[in-house]
């Protein structure tokens, strides 16, 4: 799983992500209130709240757990 930085586009890991993809499975999301989320106003943008975002989204992928790249704010989901 990576998780973008502030500004939350999944597209700004997109080249490594394709390199990846060729071994294992690359997981990309834009984090909430960010990019095509559909949560375009938030109700809670609190660290709490996107790390729940981000386990929701590795469970909707299938997955109990993952390694994880982040950078900036992505870091501390």
């Amino acid at each position: 799983m990576m998780i973008s930085p502030a500004g939350g586009d999944g597209w700004h890991y997109s080249c490594v992500a394709d390199i990846l993809a060729d071994e294992y499975k690359v997981i990309l999301y834009d984090r909430r209130a960010n990019a095509r989320s559909t949560i375009n106003n938030p109700q809670n943008f609190e660290i709490s709240q996107q790390s729940r975002d981000a386990v929701a989204v590795l469970r909707a992928a299938g997955e109990e757990a993952a390694s994880v790249f982040a950078l900036s704010s992505g870091i501390e989901s």
